[in-house]
């Protein structure tokens, strides 16, 4: 056997190593123990279920509903170098009396081992088409490595080809319930992509980008239903718990279960374990699992075999949020930032070089936004690293409709008052460009569809240059603008201001020459008199009057005889007051 044969053995199925010790404290138990949703409900695709305490170690489920009485079969789909002989022992589970599991028809089948994920996959849809007794939406699918991705490729295919009765696809995508992956190389295999066989080469991080742009979870959808996928994380040490607050971060490079790299365990945009459970990828090949004790195969079917057959609820987790280095969400580059909008509302400060940090400093130029992201949330990125609103930023906010597929923020330098769709709204705000130089990030929960801050000075005229300051028409403001550069405004440097349109109506602005507002100096008061402009409005100079029938209107008064130099308002402002 060659070297690359013995390393990718890796792939085969057995998972040794699970961490469900009998000696684990009650707080270890990676199962919600809250009431679950019904069983119809497609598993873990909503937000999270809130967090009691944990169930002892000897009883790790939570009550629950059983699986529809239609879900009577499983069907267990190989990895890569392997056959059906590697599910002997779930098998065995099953057909073992005393596990009560008369209910489970089992099905397996081996395909070719080294082959492409399209051809594994449609030798395993072939298998399933063909199962006469098999009814639909009455099948459990479990795929270990590369059998996962066999099926999801069944599943998507049979999207595509949905209502062509023929079609060996739709045919066994009709009749699959569920699938649960473990283990499987969703983000790609940095040991694959070398050429050895079409398998291994299909698995490669590179061209499991591509494959996921082909087929994203969004397509996992038969005849309007919505077949649910939950993808098991591994760790060769010992297993990471996480309790419904969101999921652990691995490191990129060394956490792994003896192949795969726990962070390629997922699937962005599709629910996948908060535990990261104690497991080896593979038996009899060499990786940085040997030297771990070794436990018995059975507790892999005690924890992680019986939870599927029994439907059992598992703390959940999803990156819906997914940053790129390059424009249009290149997937032949690196992703820069991975988020969750469930539990990750919080500031993100970009590092310099560490690959440990969240995101990479100065790298961002776009962002991928994935279906079932959580509702009202926004997305902020800034220039500055103290995200101050005296540089370049930008706020993407998520409505409370579904996004049908995934969308991409292809540029962070949209115009201003950009739609991406009708439920994704963005506002940039513009100083010297944001590509490549985010330092900062913040993901919140708002309700506000616009940007609150809307009233927006720059140092130039025509709303162009350093931003000077940036404001809330919905919150009464008085700055004494401070002469070295101040939170809000900066001393004499505002000379234009922008009003976006969702300023309300009858707000004022008044520009003081003066901080103490005295009125021998210029002054200028700006009013918004209506609400017929859908696109930001910007104010040249206040040093006129203007009147725009339906927008604004603006009065300067001038300064008094009293006043000989520096009296006017335009780039000497000292004192901006919002109402």
């Amino acid at each position: 056997m060659s070297y690359f044969k013995k390393f990718f053995t890796l792939l085969t199925l057995m998972l040794l190593l699970i961490g469900c010790d009998s000696d684990d404290s009650n707080d270890t138990v990676p199962f919600n123990s809250e009431t679950p949703l019904s069983a119809t409900a497609p598993l873990s695709d909503t937000a999270p279920l809130s967090a009691t305490a944990p169930l002892s170690a000897t009883a790790p489920f939570t009550s629950h509903p059983a699986h529809p009485a239609q879900v009577k079969n499983i069907l267990f789909a190989h990895g890569y170098s392997d056959d059906s002989s590697a599910w002997d022992t779930y098998t065995d589970y099953i057909e073992d009396d005393k596990n009560d599991l008369t209910r489970w028809t089992v099905y397996r089948t081996s395909v070719t081992e080294d082959a492409s994920i399209e051809k594994r996959g449609r030798e395993l849809a072939r298998y399933i088409s063909n199962l006469d007794d098999v009814e639909d939406d009455s099948l459990l699918a479990v795929g270990h490595s590369m059998g996962g991705l066999d099926l999801r490729y069944i599943v998507s295919m049979g999207h595509k080809y949905e209502d062509d009765d023929r079609d060996i696809y739709y045919k066994a995508a009709k009749k699959i319930h569920k699938i649960y992956t473990l283990a499987t190389p969703h983000g790609g295999n940095q040991f694959s992509g070398n050429s050895v066989n079409d398998a291994v080469n299909s698995m490669g991080i590179s061209n499991m980008r591509k494959f996921n742009e082909k087929h994203p979870y969004s397509s996992s959808v038969i005849n309007l239903r919505k077949i649910p996928l939950l993808a098991f994380r591994f760790h060769c040490s010992d297993a990471i718990y996480s309790h419904n607050n969101g999921s652990i971060e691995p490191s990129d490079t060394t956490d792994t279960d003896g192949t795969v790299a726990v962070h390629r365990q997922i699937l962005f945009g599709a629910p996948f374990t908060q535990t990261i459970f104690k497991g080896r990828h593979a038996t009899g090949a060499a990786n940085s699992c040997w030297g771990k004790t070794t436990m018995e195969v059975s507790s892999l079917a005690d924890t992680i075999l019986r939870g599927i057959l029994e439907n059992k609820r598992y703390y959940t987790d999803v990156k819906d949020i997914v940053m790129y280095e390059d424009r249009d969400c290149d997937i032949s580059g690196k992703e820069i930032g991975v988020f969750s909008s469930r539990y990750e509302t919080k500031k993100f400060y970009c590092g310099s070089s560490s690959s440990s940090k969240r995101c990479s400093n100065d790298t961002i130029s776009s962002i991928k936004i994935y279906p079932n992201i959580h509702k009202d949330r926004t997305i902020l990125l800034y220039d500055n690293p103290s995200m101050s609103k005296k540089d370049d930023w930008i706020r993407i906010h998520i409505g409370d409709v579904a996004l049908e597929k995934a969308e991409c923020i292809q540029s962070l330098e949209q115009d201003d008052y950009d739609y991406i769709d009708e439920n994704i709204t963005v506002t940039y705000h513009e100083e010297d460009g944001l590509n490549g130089k985010v330092s900062a990030i913040k993901i919140a929960e708002s309700t506000q569809v616009k940007d609150p801050y809307d009233i927006v000075f720059y140092k130039k005229n025509d709303c162009l240059g350093n931003i000077i300051g940036a404001y809330q028409s919905s919150k009464n403001s008085d700055d004494t603008c401070k002469i070295i550069s101040g939170e809000h405004c900066t001393n004499d440097d505002a000379r234009s201001v922008l009003l976006y349109p969702n300023v309300a109506r009858g707000t004022t602005i008044e520009l003081y020459n003066k901080n103490d507002k005295s009125k021998d100096h210029g002054w200028t008061k700006i009013t918004k008199i209506g609400n017929a402009y859908k696109n930001p409005h910007c104010i040249t100079g206040f040093n006129h009057n203007i009147t725009e029938q339906n927008k604004v209107k603006m009065n300067y008064h001038k300064h008094t005889n009293t006043c000989w130099t520096g009296c006017d308002v335009t780039g000497k402002v000292s004192r901006i007051i919002v109402n």
